[in-house]
């Protein structure tokens, strides 16, 4: 796995990523897709023998996953901040820092854990949270990231 830094432009360009147009078309329709049949050999193509849920998610979220995914937080963080300095001396942009992978998936985790938490006041505690972790659905490196005692 290659180490990335944020500040490195040519890091991010070394990693394949496909610009795409969001601009909305109208829709035509007429248009049927052109369908195609599958002659492939479908189902899992690497061995999962003994795998737990946690393996099937970092085969997909794999390190390189969350590091362009800090890379492009921070990226995005400096250049709000350079065009944004007129904040408040209490303002709660001054105590920004870069962001890392570990902070990443606690942050990931959290958002995955809101859709399992049935609070309708909106408010989480702590105590709900730490049972949700144990759901054995939910990767072990969120409750590990979250370092619940």
């Amino acid at each position: 796995m290659q180490d990335l830094d944020a500040d490195d432009d040519d890091a991010v360009d070394k990693i394949d990523i496909e610009m795409v147009n969001t601009e909305w078309l109208e829709a035509d329709p007429d248009f049927t897709p052109q369908l195609h049949d599958f002659e492939g050999d479908g189902g899992i193509k690497f061995d999962d023998t003994d795998f737990t849920e946690v393996d099937y998610v970092t085969q997909f979220l794999n390190e390189d996953f969350w590091n362009l995914l800090v890379i492009e937080s921070n990226r995005k963080a400096k250049q709000f901040f350079d065009t944004h300095q007129d904040f408040s001396r209490r303002s709660i942009f001054l105590s920004w820092s870069d962001t890392n992978t570990e902070e990443m998936k606690k942050f990931i985790g959290l958002i995955l854990l809101q859709g399992l938490v049935k609070n309708h006041a909106g408010e989480c505690t702590g105590q709900k949270i730490r049972l949700c972790l144990r759901l054995p659905l939910l990767p072990f490196w969120i409750e590990t990231a979250m370092n619940f005692s």
